[in-house]
């Protein structure tokens, strides 16, 4: 009897320290996990590769609103919230396999009222703050590249690219288009050797001189026209015609280079000189000669390479040399 009044008794003080004295509480019920739905596109399940790839943040103090910070200002479309603590950012989506919102609702450790994705679930919202860094004026497509190149002019790299500083290098060279590509290479063309067109987030790697622009991708050129281009003919007046040149000269009569060569300067040049013949090669050179020691005539279209000194006139190409009758000459 004396045991069982002493047992009750234990229990009634251990209840009491419980809850009367509250030296232990009950737990305070959690608050419901909501998904904020402002600008939400959607929850998605994540891989190795990232569904976001621009790169993870991890905070124990992550909230939607410290995601979207960081992301706004790396100007990335997307950002994302997973496993409670981890922010992505990125511009598309590289898998897209979306679940329901209910998959996305482990709290976030900055606020526990709000969902931040859970264990391989990305809770994807778009930035409202995103402005596009493909620059538009001019702009053609986003371009596979290859070996062979898409562009196959004058190629140019710089730590300081910019799709600015490509249009002046292009313009320089009179090609009608010009593209930029993994963020610091620049291409010049009059053509596009491959039309196999992708997706404009392709070419969303940014500029090296400029982190606003987009610079193409990976084998991905950004392909622009040239508003600056000034067609060039091969003048017909006295011509003889286009030809494949090699190192023992189709015009053996030596050679000058000018920096502002065009087609009267270098006939000017044979006339004094006294020969039956003038060419012009690869924008800058002139040759003279009485005769042509090799005949591989080529089309005249492989002879359009700008004069340095007036960019409406074809002077000739690599290896090619755009050959003239001189008028003038008198034979000995």
């Amino acid at each position: 009897m004396y045991l069982s009044t002493l047992f009750s008794v234990c229990l009634l003080n251990i209840g009491h320290v419980t809850y009367g004295w509250g030296w232990f509480r009950k737990p305070s019920p959690k608050p419901p996990v909501h998904v904020t739905s402002s600008n939400l596109y959607g929850c998605y399940v994540d891989q190795w590769s990232r569904t976001l790839n621009g790169g993870m943040t991890k905070s124990n103090s992550m909230t939607v609103s410290k995601c979207l910070d960081r992301c706004k200002r790396e100007n990335k479309k997307y950002y994302g919230l997973e496993v409670g603590v981890e922010c992505f950012c990125g511009n598309y989506l590289t898998k897209s396999h979306k679940k329901s919102t209910s998959d996305c609702k482990m709290a976030c450790k900055g606020k526990n009222n709000e969902a931040c994705g859970n264990h391989w679930r990305v809770l994807i919202y778009k930035n409202p703050y995103y402005s596009s860094i493909i620059v538009k004026s001019g702009y053609v497509g986003c371009y596979q590249d290859q070996w062979s190149r898409t562009l196959n002019g004058k190629k140019t790299t710089s730590s300081r690219m910019t799709v600015d500083k490509c249009r002046n290098i292009c313009t320089n060279e009179n090609t009608y288009y010009y593209g930029v590509e993994n963020a610091n290479e620049c291409f010049c063309g009059n053509r596009l050797t491959r039309s196999v067109k992708k997706n404009d987030h392709d070419c969303l790697k940014q500029c090296r001189g400029n982190s606003r622009q987009g610079c193409g991708g990976a084998w991905r050129v950004a392909i622009y026209r040239n508003y600056n281009y000034k067609q060039t003919r091969v003048q017909t007046s006295g011509l003889v015609g286009c030809y494949k040149d090699q190192r023992d000269r189709v015009l053996t009569g030596g050679r000058t280079k000018s920096s502002s060569m065009t087609l009267s300067v270098c006939r000017s040049r044979c006339q004094r000189e006294n020969k039956k013949y003038y060419g012009l090669e690869v924008g800058e050179e002139c040759f003279c000669g009485n005769y042509l020691k090799h005949n591989h005539k080529r089309s005249s279209s492989e002879c359009l390479r700008p004069c340095k000194g007036n960019k409406a006139e074809g002077c000739g190409g690599n290896w090619r040399i755009v050959i003239y009758r001189n008028y003038n000459y008198k034979s000995m």
